[in-house]
């Protein structure tokens, strides 16, 4: 007989923000959130596949804004579904309607590097 089906569940370490930063990424406007999640990460020792594993809810190795919203107010950050489409485009820059792990790991790199970028 073949051994039953486990259920799929999200093992993964949940990604660690402290007070003081989630209320720093709660003050941060929409342009400079990037810059502010890639800041948080770093002083985590954490890894932006950490960042996106949080964000992939569904596990298909893609965020979708659905996704992204859920993740952003679960940090309490009250963003605008103007803002959200505006981070969203940021981090999307092909258009195709999902951030993959290799755009975000661009998106927070360039972030990381310099002033925040106004979208």
């Amino acid at each position: 007989p073949r051994p039953a089906r486990r259920e799929h569940t999200n093992t993964h370490m949940p990604l660690m923000v402290t007070s003081r930063q989630r209320r720093t990424l709660r003050e941060a406007e929409p342009p400079s959130l990037p810059a502010a999640l890639a800041a948080t990460l770093a002083a985590n020792h954490a890894r932006v596949l950490d960042l996106f594993r949080a964000l992939d809810r569904n596990e298909d190795g893609l965020v979708s804004r659905g996704e992204l919203r859920s993740k952003l107010m679960g940090l309490g950050l009250q963003v605008s579904p103007h803002e959200l489409n505006e981070l969203f485009y940021a981090l999307d820059p092909d258009g195709s309607g999902a951030i993959d792990y290799e755009e975000l790991r661009r998106a927070l790199l360039e972030a990381g590097r310099g002033p925040p970028k106004r979208w």
